[in-house]
């Protein structure tokens, strides 16, 4: 009896933590979305995307797992049981290419990070780049930051040519008041490491996942393999059970 119910009770108990897991999944996959939003123009490490969207697809996928989950294993429905650990296998290989991704595409979100702030940087506050000046404050306030590499690097802009009575923007300093102090730290760095940063969590995650989701593949191989004890049927009219 120990070997039928614990598979079948620790299979619903997964359903829940499927459903826990899908929620977390989406909202990782939504806060890289977001975090991405706040400074599309100037980088492009659209590549983190990609492993988020996974994420997301995940998510969902795993809502709908888990009912499929805990229907076949309350009914013991063996092609349910078998559709739960085939979409399973399919969502694990799904967040380890999400994972591979992230590691491939590290090298390529450094260098889509430093070209375009540096970019960024030389079009602040000219007509036309509205939105990449209001990332580049947002940025800074923010991240609490200035300039690439330190706020000297504001003196090389187009922004200070037209403002040379201004060393950097108010959005350098604490509550925009250059009187009391400027950030010391570039913004490159911070920038880089928040986007290499999504990658980690997103690995994390993905590792985090996997784990309960080979748990649910035992428990789902377990009860596609056991075999119910039926009591056989027997016939009124067997000879055995006939009065004489």
């Amino acid at each position: 009896m120990a070997c039928t119910v614990t598979p079948k009770v620790f299979l619903v108990v997964l359903t829940f933590i499927f459903w826990g897991v899908a929620a977390g999944l989406i909202y990782v996959g939504s806060w890289v979305y977001k975090e991405f939003n706040h400074f599309e123009e100037l980088t492009e490490a659209i590549h983190t995307l990609v492993p988020a969207t996974v994420m997301i697809g995940a998510g969902i996928f795993f809502i709908i797992l888990g009912l499929l989950g805990c229907v076949g294993a309350c009914k013991e429905q063996k092609c349910l049981l078998g559709m739960y650990f085939t979409l399973l296998l399919v969502i694990l290989l799904g967040l380890m290419v999400a994972a591979v991704l992230g590691y491939v595409y590290r090298s390529d979100i450094e260098e889509g990070v430093k070209k375009n702030l540096k970019k960024g940087f030389q079009d602040y506050g000219k007509n036309g780049s509205s939105v990449i000046t209001d990332e580049i404050n947002f940025m800074q306030e923010n991240l609490q930051c200035c300039g690439m590499d330190n706020y000297t690097d504001w003196l090389n802009t187009d922004w200070h040519s037209k403002h040379p009575t201004e060393s950097y923007p108010t959005s350098c300093c604490p509550e925009q008041n250059c009187t009391a102090s400027v950030y010391n730290q570039g913004c490159y760095q911070l920038l880089r490491d928040q986007f290499v940063g999504h990658l980690a969590v997103i690995g994390g995650v993905a590792a985090s996942v996997a784990i309960v989701q080979i748990l649910g593949m035992a428990c789902a191989c377990l009860l596609i393999c056991h075999k119910r004890t039926e009591t056989p049927y027997i016939g009124l009219t067997s000879p055995e059970h006939m009065r004489v």
